[in-house]
Protein backbone atom coordinates (compact mmCIF):
# COMPACT_ATOMS: atom_id res chain seq x y z
CA UNK A 1 0.00 0.00 0.00
CA UNK A 2 0.65 3.59 -0.25
CA UNK A 3 1.59 3.84 3.36
CA UNK A 4 4.56 1.23 3.37
CA UNK A 5 6.04 3.50 1.12
CA UNK A 6 6.14 6.27 3.32
CA UNK A 7 7.57 3.83 6.20
CA UNK A 8 10.01 3.20 4.17
CA UNK A 9 11.15 6.75 3.27
CA UNK A 10 10.91 7.58 6.73
CA UNK A 11 13.42 4.85 7.57
CA UNK A 12 15.64 5.93 4.67
CA UNK A 13 15.16 9.59 5.50
CA UNK A 14 15.90 8.50 9.54
CA UNK A 15 19.06 7.01 8.38
CA UNK A 16 20.61 9.25 6.40
CA UNK A 17 19.67 12.05 9.59
CA UNK A 18 21.88 9.72 11.71
CA UNK A 19 24.69 8.90 9.64
CA UNK A 20 24.76 12.61 8.62
CA UNK A 21 24.56 13.28 12.74
CA UNK A 22 27.82 11.62 13.25
CA UNK A 23 29.47 12.84 10.55
CA UNK A 24 28.64 16.37 12.06
CA UNK A 25 29.86 15.12 14.90
CA UNK A 26 33.44 14.03 14.22
CA UNK A 27 34.17 16.79 12.09
CA UNK A 28 32.83 19.08 14.50
CA UNK A 29 35.39 17.02 17.13
CA UNK A 30 37.94 17.47 14.26
CA UNK A 31 38.28 20.93 14.20
CA UNK A 32 38.04 21.26 18.08
CA UNK A 33 40.84 19.25 18.47
CA UNK A 34 43.18 21.03 16.17
CA UNK A 35 42.46 24.23 17.59
CA UNK A 36 43.48 23.24 20.73
CA UNK A 37 46.56 22.29 19.24
CA UNK A 38 47.02 25.89 17.83
CA UNK A 39 45.73 27.14 21.69
CA UNK A 40 48.67 24.78 23.21
CA UNK A 41 51.34 26.00 21.09
CA UNK A 42 50.33 29.77 21.60
CA UNK A 43 50.56 28.69 25.66
CA UNK A 44 53.66 27.31 25.33
CA UNK A 45 55.49 30.23 23.43
CA UNK A 46 53.42 32.84 26.25
CA UNK A 47 54.61 30.74 29.22
CA UNK A 48 58.53 30.60 27.88
CA UNK A 49 57.90 34.35 27.77
CA UNK A 50 56.55 33.99 31.56
CA UNK A 51 59.45 32.54 32.50
CA UNK A 52 62.32 33.85 31.03
CA UNK A 53 60.84 37.34 32.31
CA UNK A 54 60.83 35.48 35.73
CA UNK A 55 63.98 34.58 35.62
CA UNK A 56 65.48 38.00 34.69
CA UNK A 57 63.43 39.53 37.66
CA UNK A 58 65.09 36.97 40.50
CA UNK A 59 68.83 37.37 38.47
CA UNK A 60 68.04 41.46 39.08
CA UNK A 61 66.60 40.81 42.58
CA UNK A 62 70.38 38.48 43.13
CA UNK A 63 72.28 41.41 41.60
CA UNK A 64 70.36 43.85 44.27
CA UNK A 65 72.03 41.62 46.55
CA UNK A 66 68.79 39.72 47.62
CA UNK A 67 70.03 35.92 48.85
CA UNK A 68 67.63 32.99 50.12
CA UNK A 69 64.63 32.11 48.12
CA UNK A 70 65.78 34.28 45.29
CA UNK A 71 68.93 32.12 44.67
CA UNK A 72 66.61 29.20 45.21
CA UNK A 73 64.36 30.24 42.74
CA UNK A 74 67.06 31.16 39.91
CA UNK A 75 68.82 27.66 40.43
CA UNK A 76 65.33 25.83 40.45
CA UNK A 77 64.61 27.51 37.16
CA UNK A 78 67.67 26.99 35.53
CA UNK A 79 67.92 23.76 36.26
CA UNK A 80 64.36 23.32 34.77
CA UNK A 81 64.60 25.29 31.88
CA UNK A 82 68.17 23.07 31.00
CA UNK A 83 66.46 20.16 30.83
CA UNK A 84 63.68 21.38 29.30
CA UNK A 85 66.64 22.23 26.43
CA UNK A 86 67.84 18.80 26.02
CA UNK A 87 64.43 17.13 25.62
Amino acid sequence: MWYDHLLIAGQVIGALLVIGGFLWFFVNLYLKIEQIGKDTSISKEERSIIMDGLLACLLGLAQHGCNGPVKEGIDKISQFLNKQAHR
